[in-house]
């Protein structure tokens, strides 16, 4: 069937996200009626790639919506995603869905945001350019993210114990492990956003007490793991734990390259508490062994930024700002980190990551701000934003104050309050 967008989007009719349509929003009911017979006609005399294009072309205006088995539902229609008029699809099921959109005009692939944790989820919801799909959103995912949250860890947790895939690799640790560990990871994942990061901890631990370290699948598995085990720690204030953890970890695996992702992890953690003169020397001896590596084996494509967005954050905390300011401009000149098995991490978040660590929040609003000019679907910049949002280790006075100079510019939508335990993962 087809609905109005403004029903769609919870009774308000939403014209900024509809540039084919022209007039007053008094005209809106008169262009769905035009649509809607023209698509009736179309049917009834077979024009169905002509009815195809009008329906995509109505975008803004109308969105079709198709249900399936299992609640599942498709919704379409269309806004303007960084600056270009683009056709916009959203599929959800059980415990995960995906957004995707591309162009109106040509033939481009489609952009995916996988909807397979809770952060996109959130920035859908936050982006006023695609009202339309709040309505849909809030069917599938409930009025507080409630019933989502439980579906994903019931999804993840199943996934792991009969040993399946899970979804696509979300983060860059998940294309280095084979696909149970992979599930696991991402049932971890589910539980932090859930705020059970004990439960975590607990899981992860037993993984890496199990892993015999007999074969380099095992090694690359267990320090992935030790680093997801290191970080909900942190994420539960017990950073010293976490530092212990992974320097053993680095001592365990000796000259493996599989140390130097550890040692910058360990680096990380450092600098986010606040202890430079310990973070320098593990920065520099992780790039060392990047750089050396890089020289007898292939590497991907653009990873040094991940370098230069630690040692910002470390050189800034020391008092060599120019020196951080040489290292953040490295990343925005950096090629942009590809992989096919791989999920690098983008540089526009290394440096967003960075402001953060530097408890920064000049830099993190000039992060936000070139955000607007080219927004794609899904940007954490729209959860960061939102008054709410509390996320361990990042510092709390560091966001509000970045918040409180850059307002809410559009399309950012502030969530309402329902959605508040979600945006600090119910801690």
């Amino acid at each position: 069937m087809t609905i109005n967008r403004g029903q769609a989007a919870g009774g308000k009719s939403d014209m900024t996200a509809a540039p084919l349509a022209k007039g007053a929003a008094a005209c809106h009911d008169d262009l769905v009626d035009q649509r809607a017979s023209r698509v009736h006609d179309l049917r009834k005399n077979g024009g169905r790639a002509e009815m195809q294009r009008v329906m995509w072309v109505a975008i803004g205006i109308l969105a079709a919506t198709v249900a399936s088995e299992a609640g599942a539902e498709t919704v379409q229609g269309t806004a303007r995603i960084a600056g270009i008029d683009s056709a916009v699809e959203l599929k959800t099921g059980d415990g995960a869905g995906v957004l995707r959109y591309r162009p109106l005009a040509g033939s481009t692939a489609w952009v995916e945001v996988p909807l397979d944790t809770l952060a996109p989820v959130l920035a859908v919801l936050a982006d006023d350019r695609l009202a339309f799909l709040h309505a849909p959103i809030t069917r599938w995912a409930g009025d507080d993210l409630v019933p989502l949250r439980d579906a994903m860890i019931a999804r993840t947790r199943t996934a792991w114990e009969q040993g399946r895939a899970g979804t696509r690799a979300a983060q860059p640790s998940q294309g280095a492990v084979r696909t149970r560990v992979r599930a696991l990871l991402q049932y971890a994942v589910a539980l932090r956003e859930a705020g059970r990061g004990a439960e975590a901890i607990d899981t992860l631990r037993q993984e890496r007490d199990a892993n015999p370290l007999t074969s380099d699948w095992d090694r690359a598995e267990w320090s992935t793991v030790s680093n997801a085990l290191a970080n909900t720690m942190m994420e539960q204030g017990r950073t010293d734990d976490a530092v212990a953890l992974l320097d053993q970890t680095v001592a365990r695996l000796g000259g493996s390259p599989y140390a130097i992702n550890v040692d910058l992890q360990t680096a990380s953690i450092l600098a986010l508490d606040g202890r430079y003169a310990q973070a320098l020397p593990r920065v520099d001896r992780a790039e060392r062994g990047f750089v050396a590596m890089a020289a007898r084996m292939s590497v991907v494509p653009g990873a040094t930024a991940q370098f230069d967005s630690v040692r910002a954050c470390v050189l800034h905390g020391l008092g060599r700002t120019a020196e951080a300011a040489a290292a953040l401009a490295r990343i925005d000149q950096a090629a942009k980190p590809t992989s096919r098995r791989y999920a690098p991490p983008a540089n526009r978040d290394l440096v967003e990551r960075a402001a953060l660590c530097m408890r920064d929040p000049d830099s993190l609003v000039s992060v936000w701000q070139r955000d607007l000019d080219h927004l794609p679907a899904g940007s954490q910049m729209l959860v960061s934003a939102q008054p709410a949002y509390r996320q361990l280790p990042f510092d709390t006075a560091t966001l509000d104050r970045a918040r409180a100079t850059w307002g809410a510019p559009p399309p950012l939508r502030v969530l309402p309050t329902r959605y508040a335990p979600a945006l600090r993962s119910w801690r």
